[in-house]
């Protein structure tokens, strides 16, 4: 009679564990890199409403404003979210600072105008490390220090416009 053998041998337990930890070893940093590109994510809605405090700003006084106060906003550390440590307003630029989750890092949001006489009331934002239009300058230094990894697509592609 016929002895059969289930399960398996050792070599083949030990080849598929090896496999499971190749796996992981690739996944695990780039679902770290995903989880603090969501959290920049955060930034974005943030920075939204402060947007328009500034746009407002500009379309009443035709200047942009020096900082939070000027806008008629909180101090810098009084705006922040889960994983926004401060959002201040320097010379009409935006700059979000992330928590130490995010390495600390700066995001920066930018106004840009048109370089024509009469300038216009439109506003285009231009965020982190996006190039400035042609014909077009922008208002404020870029302190942008996150790395563009964890920059959404938003900041990465073309301009976003501001009525």
């Amino acid at each position: 009679m016929r002895q059969f053998h289930y399960g398996f041998t050792l070599i083949e337990l030990m080849l598929v564990i090896s496999i499971i930890g190749i796996l992981a070893a690739v996944a695990i940093p780039a679902y770290q890199n995903y989880i603090k590109a969501s959290k920049v994510a955060e930034g974005l809605v943030l920075v939204s409403s402060i947007e328009m405090a500034v746009a407002d700003y500009y379309s009443y006084r035709g200047k942009f404003p020096l900082n939070n106060r000027a806008a008629g906003l909180p101090n810098p550390e009084k705006l922040r979210g889960k994983y926004v440590n401060r959002i201040e307003i320097e010379n009409g630029a935006i700059h979000l600072t992330f928590d130490e989750s995010i390495e600390g890092g700066r995001v920066t949001f930018r106004p840009t105008i048109a370089a024509v006489y009469p300038p216009t009331n439109a506003l285009v934002w231009v965020c982190g490390y996006q190039p400035v239009l042609a014909n077009m300058f922008a208002i404020g230094e870029n302190k942008t220090t996150l790395d563009k990894s964890y920059l959404p697509t938003i900041c990465l592609d073309s301009p976003r416009h501001q009525r």
